[in-house]
């Protein structure tokens, strides 16, 4: 299964991960750029008062493959 990885700036110019495993697997980079762009506007999650998700950088499918060994 693939997760979506968005990747933001937070106020301090760091990186900040925002994950999502259970979304469309096909969805378009406009489609995720403007939930990504609306989830900065709100504005609405800070940690030790510096605001995250404030300017969104990139985003793509992450996809895991396990090999079981026994």
């Amino acid at each position: 299964m693939k997760k979506l990885r968005m990747v933001f700036l937070n106020a301090d110019g760091k990186k900040v991960t925002f994950n999502q495993t259970n979304c469309h697997q096909e969805l378009t980079g406009e489609v995720v750029k403007g939930f990504m762009d609306g989830v900065a506007a709100l504005k609405l999650i800070s940690k030790d008062g510096i605001l995250q998700y404030e300017l969104p950088q990139s985003a793509d499918y992450v996809e895991t493959i396990v090999t079981e060994l026994f």
